[in-house]
């Protein structure tokens, strides 16, 4: 995950990076279209007024800890990626601005703006392991070794929803037309 303003091969941009060494246990994706019923006079049967579409999706990683030195950049990082359903305060405004991530999963998603709208953490199940700080170090806290993370989310896309588009960033920019036919298939 990174911020809004990084982006995948710009060394310029500085923002959030949130990277998770984690085991994903399910991915979804869906897609909707948006449509109202519409009587016509002399028709009998409905039409539909097209308006509109969205994507959401799901993730569900479990992120592990193998060190003690691991657990508080592991538990900053979680507590960090849980902050994005929390609104930023503008100082200018009374107006709540909504954070939006930018996550890269494998060929999938590259750099792909999402809109995180849950965050689940489970701490404990039969095979999580706690830290039990047995030294009493004032910088270590008792926490599990283990999370099962689940994300829901609404996919903002990086190209333009479209009939024949690119949903998936399966290839570089300019490798596939309109109709998604690569450039050498013309």
């Amino acid at each position: 995950f990174t911020g809004p303003n990084a982006h995948i091969g710009d060394p310029q941009a500085v923002d959030d990076i949130l990277t998770f060494r984690a085991t994903i246990t399910s991915m979804s994706d869906s897609f909707s279209a948006n449509y109202s019923p519409v009587t016509m006079l002399g028709r009998a049967d409905t039409n539909y007024h097209y308006g509109g579409f969205a994507r959401d999706g799901d993730c569900s990683f479990t992120v592990y800890a193998t060190t003690r030195d691991e657990l508080k950049m592991l538990y900053r990082k979680l507590n960090y990626l849980a902050s994005y359903t929390a609104p930023v305060y503008d100082s200018n405004s009374i107006s709540l601005v909504a954070p939006y991530l930018r996550l890269t999963l494998g060929d999938l998603f590259t750099s792909t703006p999402i809109l995180l709208t849950s965050v689940n953490y489970t701490f404990y199940d039969s095979d999580t392991t706690w830290e039990i700080n047995f030294e009493q170090d004032p910088n270590m806290k008792q926490v599990p070794h283990k999370v099962n993370v689940t994300l829901g989310f609404h996919i903002i896309s990086n190209d333009l929803p479209q009939k024949g588009g690119a949903m998936y960033a399966l290839a570089d920019k300019g490798e596939y037309d309109a109709n998604m036919r690569r450039a050498q298939d013309r």
